[in-house]
């Protein structure tokens, strides 16, 4: 299992998606249909990273943050270019296989005493993730496809609820790239 960073998610429209939805009935211009679509995948990835953040503060195990604080910079490597979303998801701390190996008892803690060592700090801390699940790797990867497509869908809806069939064309044209 590996926890490097890369795209899992990608999200796309290319020119011919893009020609095909502005010659089909719809009111709007090439120029148009590609910024309608990169303003619904720019809402869809800043939703997303929002939603994931949360997710990473309260189901990945705490102890120093090291492993959240990656996770999440890592996420933010996330982008929309041209009109293409890119989910990037994963980490470089080394330890988070083994992380990932714990179970919800090992990993799960209310205001527990313990000791560390981390970026040259050490000595007692209290470990409080009462919320933090064990295998998490295999879980947030699920959650970031839901939460992708859902706000994908929402976006949608927010920026196309006027623009009729142009918004069947685009969600019909959609393609998910894992």
């Amino acid at each position: 299992m590996s926890f490097a960073t890369k795209t899992h998610y990608e999200v796309g429209f290319d020119k011919t998606d893009i020609t095909y939805i502005a010659g089909k009935q719809t009111k709007l211009n090439y120029l148009q249909v590609k910024q309608l679509i990169v303003n619904i995948l720019n809402r869809t990835l800043d939703d997303t990273i929002m939603e994931l953040e949360l997710w990473i503060d309260s189901k990945v195990a705490k102890r120093t943050g090291k492993l959240r604080k990656d996770l999440k910079l890592e996420l933010s490597s996330s982008f929309v270019r041209n009109t293409l979303l890119k989910l990037k998801l994963g980490t470089h701390i080394s330890y988070a296989e083994f992380v990932n190996k714990m179970t919800m008892a090992t990993v799960r803690h209310v205001n527990q005493k313990d000791y560390a060592y981390y970026g040259g700090y050490h000595g007692p801390i209290i470990l409080n993730d009462p919320r933090a699940i064990g295998f998490f790797w295999e879980k947030f990867l699920e959650y970031a496809k839901e939460r992708l497509e859902l706000n994908y869908a929402k976006a949608k809806a927010m920026y196309l609820g006027n623009v009729g069939k142009a918004g069947r064309m685009i969600s019909s044209r959609f393609k998910w790239k894992k």
